[in-house]
């Protein structure tokens, strides 16, 4: 006896099962509860962040052989800004302007910072004239015209003369 002809002809689809992994339902369907909470995750790092910058990683740095003990109250370590007023980002998220405070010198015990270009230890409280960011002993440089303290990113040196002359940008003269 011959098969019987199928009532939907050949235009009928294969009825395959076919698995749906989890990526796959987080792109499509639930795509928008799950990148939620990747922003949310995202936005608690970035806050998370910001404050240990402002701290300048204090508690980690007591480990590395600092010679002297950090400090870790911000009000010990001063607010470092320059007379620009530069905005940073605030605990609760919100910009905030610094406003001028010249860096502290001759403190009685160094301050342990760690040095935003190298990542050494740096027990010195120098920070850059300019864009406030702690320098050790190697990346900072001394202006030869107004004698401020920058990093070697904001200042360059001038090999025209015989000696080298390390030149900051506000004292640098403008191109023509």
């Amino acid at each position: 006896m011959p098969k019987r002809k199928s009532p939907w002809g050949e235009s009928c689809p294969l009825q395959l099962k076919s698995h749906i992994s989890q990526k796959e339902v987080n792109e499509g369907v639930g795509r928008e509860a799950n990148m939620q909470a990747v922003y949310e995750r995202t936005m608690s790092l970035l806050f998370l962040g910001s404050r240990s910058v402002k701290l300048n990683g204090l508690p980690q740095l007591s480990s590395n052989g600092c010679p002297h003990p950090c400090k870790t109250d911000k009000e010990e370590l001063g607010d470092f800004s320059n007379d620009w007023g530069q905005l940073r980002l605030g605990l609760h998220g919100e910009l905030v302007r610094s406003p001028f405070k010249a860096p502290v010198k001759g403190a009685a015990k160094p301050v342990c910072l760690t040095c935003a270009f190298c990542g050494k230890p740096s027990c010195v409280d120098v920070v850059c004239w300019r864009c406030e960011r702690v320098a050790c002993a190697n990346c900072q440089r001394c202006c030869s015209i107004c004698g401020n303290i920058f990093c070697f990113l904001c200042c360059t040196v001038n090999y025209d003369s015989a000696d080298e002359m390390v030149i900051c940008s506000e004292c640098s003269p403008p191109e023509s």
